[in-house]
Order: structure tokens, then sequence, then C-alpha cells
């Protein structure tokens, strides 16, 4: 494997969401088609839990594609910031609006304030057509269990919690990306390094990435052609992993 090949197998890693890039574990997969079945059973509200770097902006994008891509059906609007204009909660008001289904998938929506979650409650409370489906960090399950938003428990709603891989879907997902190299056979890790990678990471694709690029990185400066111990050990040290 050449150098150019090293590098582009190390940007298949890379931190910015990339819809393309998205790998389902079957209970991801399950999740995603979940999601749409119950939008289009007018189920108003849904929402992802996950800690940080288990993929929900990458399925949330992939939701919003989905759904977009069915433009005769849905009018769907994507939020990836928490700075949400009221207004916003409403339906288009063009004249053919009455005749779609409108979804707001907000992203990162621990960081939506109470008032805004209000407005949400009572927007569906009152007969509001808008679905919605918010991806969150755990944080906002404690906070929507607050006497202040006791609205939300009145709302039909579908929750789901995004899991760390197990060993096995890591070996997949890391076998998944490299696939998609020019050259593989070299860099593709062997058993004893997938289970170092999955106890260094617990299992969090944000992390397998970062430490599979790191180690990538190094082997290209070496001018090595395989991924061993050593440039795994070395892509730790670069994050303030514990050295085994």
């Amino acid at each position: 494997m050449t150098a150019t090949e090293l590098n582009s197998t190390g940007h298949l890693f890379g931190d910015t969401p990339d819809v393309g890039m998205l790998w389902q574990s079957p209970t991801l997969h399950q999740v995603y088609v979940s999601l749409l079945e119950n939008i289009s059973n007018c189920m108003p509200l849904q929402l992802v839990y996950g800690e940080p770097g288990l993929g929900k902006t990458l399925l949330a994008r992939r939701i919003y594609y989905s759904l977009r891509a069915h433009d005769q059906r849905y009018r769907v609007r994507f939020m990836p910031y928490p700075s949400i204009d009221l207004n916003d909660l409403m339906p288009a008001s063009a004249p053919d609006s009455v005749n779609y289904r409108h979804v707001l998938v907000i992203d990162e929506a621990q960081a939506v304030p109470n008032q805004t979650l209000l407005a949400i409650a009572r927007h569906i409370n009152l007969g509001g057509k808008t679905h919605f489906v918010l991806f969150a960090q755990p944080e906002l399950a404690n906070r929507l269990h607050a006497p202040a938003l006791t609205l939300w428990s009145e709302i039909p709603q579908q929750c789901y919690e995004l899991k760390n891989l197990t060993k096995t879907e890591t070996a997949d997902y890391i076998y998944t990306r490299i696939s998609r190299a020019a050259s593989t056979s070299r860099l593709m890790p062997d058993e004893a390094l997938i289970d170092n990678i999955f106890t260094f990471s617990n299992g969090v694709p944000r992390m397998i990435n970062t430490l599979m690029r790191k180690a990538i990185l190094h082997a290209e400066l070496e001018n090595c052609h395989e991924l061993t111990k050593e440039h795994l050990n070395l892509a730790r040290q670069t994050l303030e992993f514990r050295q085994v």
C-alpha cells in the first residue's frame, strides 16, 4: 500500500459527519427504520438519546435526506443547532402546505431551552401538524421529567437509546470503512489489534475514528504499509490514553 493509499484510507476515519459513511449496526438500522415508520404513522414526537460520539448527527442527517427524497409527501427541515425561533415550529404557510407532512429534525436538542420545549409540547397538544424528531444527549431525558415540563408526559412519543458498539460491531465498523480504500489487505487490523481498539475506544465510533486515523498517520510517517500495535499505542499517547 502506498503512502497515498494510506492517506486516503485515513480520511475514511474523519470526524466530520458524512452521511455516506454512516455504518448501521443491526440496532442502529432498526432505530432508523422505526423512526421512518413512526413518521409515516403520524407519531408526533420521537426522541433519540445517545452519548457524544455514537452517531446521532449522522443518523439525524440520514433521516433528513431520506425524507427529503420523498418531497411529494414530506416537507422536512433540519436544525443542527439549538437556537430555534419559535416561528420555526410552525409549518410553512404556502397554499399547498396542507398536502404535506411536516417534519422538524432537531440535533443537539439537549441545548434547546425550556421555553422552546414547552412551545413544542403545546404545539403538539393543540393538534399541530408538525412531527418532531429530536436527537440529544441523555441529559435531556432528565430535564423532561422536571415539573416545569410535565406537558411532555402527555404527548404520544417514542424514545430510543443509541448504545456503544460491541467488539464484533467494532470490527465490522472498521472493516466496512477500510474496504472502501483502494487497497486494503495489509491495512486490515488483525484480531489482536481489534481487541485493543475496542478496549481503548469503548466501542464509541468517534473514538474509533480518531484512533484509526492517527494510527494510519503514524504508519504513513514511517512509510510502513501495515498497522501495528506500536502505531496504535502512539495514537493512544496523543489522546492521553493510559498506556498498556
